[in-house]
């Protein structure tokens, strides 16, 4: 699968990743996603040897597909031995306390995000004593 080797690939082996979730009721994501949802697209049954026809855009404005590939994506990934993280609803608090964690073990972390929320909450966040945490 193309999304694990490139995880590999760039990362290394034992990457952390995390998923949104939603599924769990109201979240502060709830206007997106309805935005999202004037979008539509076919349900399809995701597969790894299955092409999808559609724009990767309409592909995941139909939470279906996108809890589907979610769930095989996270899978491939756990396989391939990196720790895998649902969120029960947004990814960002769950990202930057891992991340923290890992620097309070006196271990550099790198976190990989284009969310300008995740770089707040780092910089407000991270401590003296801590080791080096880096964004990309």
């Amino acid at each position: 699968m193309c999304y694990v080797w490139y995880v590999r690939s760039h990362f290394g082996l034992q990457a952390m990743v995390a998923f949104d979730g939603y599924s769990s009721g109201s979240s502060v994501k709830d206007h997106e996603h309805r935005r999202q949802s004037t979008k539509c697209a076919p349900s399809v049954q995701v597969d790894e040897t299955r092409p999808v026809c559609s724009s990767q855009q309409l592909f995941l404005a139909n939470s279906s597909d996108k809890s589907q590939f979610i769930a095989l994506l996270g899978r491939r990934l756990s396989e391939d031995v990196h720790t895998v993280h649902y969120a029960p609803d947004d990814a960002d608090t769950l990202i930057v306390k891992s991340a923290l964690e890992v620097a309070e073990q006196q271990q550099p972390v790198t976190v990989v995000a284009e969310n300008t929320d995740i770089l707040v909450l780092l910089v407000h966040h991270v401590q003296p004593g801590m080791a080096e945490v880096h964004m990309l």
